[in-house]
């Protein structure tokens, strides 16, 4: 009896869709959050953790594993970034240490847009719209890195906004790779 051997090469699965939704759902809770829609619960330090950090790690690891620097450095920091934050909030919660002041956390988040800036960069040979939502990422941390210098709350919310744009965008993104991946093809636009 003789069997049928298959030489197919597999398509590896497209590790950004998990990320993206990783970071879609905690940017998009963090934001609304900073604007005053509810304050910072125990949902929000479990998504910033789990969902957004350890969610967005995965994502990037597995961005490693198909040679994708963008995405393993993309991810993993901002995974890294979620978890700091759920950590730091656990941290301040029980006392063990006092939060950061304006100062440092306007620091953080220069920080934070100086790398974001060079992700932007990074992206100009990708899709448009990735560009378009990293761009929106750096109005969002350049926004509440003044916000908080300068004691602003109109700023901050600015930058609340749009983080709530660029959270939109990544899952626009996520989905459109998600339908992809399982039809072969996806009728919405990505550019």
């Amino acid at each position: 009896m003789e069997v049928e051997v298959r030489n197919e090469i597999q398509k590896p699965i497209n590790p950004d869709t998990l990320g993206l939704w990783a970071f879609a759902f905690a940017t998009f809770l963090g934001n609304v959050s900073s604007l005053g829609f509810w304050g910072d619960t125990t949902m929000m330090v479990g998504t910033a953790l789990v969902l957004g950090g350890i969610g967005q790690v995965i994502g990037g690891w597995f961005c490693n594993q198909r040679d994708d620097l963008f995405g393993l450095v993309a991810f993993t920091c901002f995974g890294l970034f979620w978890i700091a934050n759920g950590v730091e909030a656990v941290f301040a919660s029980l006392k063990i240490f006092t939060g950061p002041g304006l100062l440092e956390t306007g620091w953080y988040l220069c920080l934070w847009t100086v790398f974001t800036l060079m992700l932007l960069l990074g992206s100009l040979k990708k899709t448009r719209i990735l560009t378009i939502t990293l761009l929106f990422v750096v109005l969002l941390l350049f926004f509440k890195m003044l916000g908080v210098w300068l004691q602003l709350k109109v700023l901050i919310d600015i930058g609340s906004i749009c983080g709530i744009i660029s959270a939109v965008l990544a899952m626009y993104i996520a989905y459109y790779n998600f339908i992809s991946a399982l039809t072969g093809k996806c009728r919405l636009p990505m550019k």
